[in-house]
């Protein structure tokens, strides 16, 4: 809810924000961020807090592993535009006769690859994780949207959709 809601201010903000500089004042942006806010303090005072959960600990390797990962794709894509993607632009640095960006990208993509592994371990173990690596087997990044065929082969009806139940098995036979 919280992702989603920030995405649609992202989205909706600037329209909202210029229809009220371009109708109204600008001075208008200012009060409704004022109306806001006076919204959210008092929606707050009815929130509760979650109780602490025993025996939690801080996983330091994930969110260093984390961290360092996200950072080196996000520093790479932001200097992309300076010193290009794979072909370095002119007077830009260069890491084997390729932009650093491509390298700074490629590494993140190691480093939170090896967060993944570590927090699979976690789970293995009974420890608890920052992320349930089990949400990204079935996701794009790890082969496509939940309709196409993960567990079960086609047949002459169709694909059938992937089911959870088929990931604990870790067979592609049909469940």
């Amino acid at each position: 809810m919280v992702a989603a809601s920030a995405a649609v201010a992202v989205a909706v903000g600037p329209l909202i924000g210029g229809l009220m500089t371009t109708y109204a004042s600008w001075r208008w942006v200012f009060a409704g961020e004022l109306a806001m806010v006076a919204v959210v303090v008092a929606l707050a005072r009815r929130m509760q807090d979650t109780p602490p959960e025993d025996g939690a600990r801080m996983d330091y390797v994930g969110t260093v592993l984390s961290a360092l990962g996200l950072g080196l794709v996000v520093f790479g894509v932001l200097r992309a535009g300076d010193w290009g993607f794979v072909n370095p632009h002119p007077g830009a640095p260069a890491w084997l006769g390729l932009s650093p960006v491509l390298w700074l990208v490629l590494a993140g993509g190691l480093v939170l690859r090896g967060f993944l592994t570590s927090q699979t371990r976690r789970r293995a173990s009974g420890r608890p994780s920052l992320i349930d690596p089990e949400l990204l087997r079935n996701s794009v990044l790890r082969g496509g949207l939940s309709s196409r065929c993960r567990c079960s082969s086609r047949s002459r009806s169709g694909c059938r959709p992937w089911r959870p139940a088929c990931a604990s098995s870790h067979s592609r036979q049909p469940c």
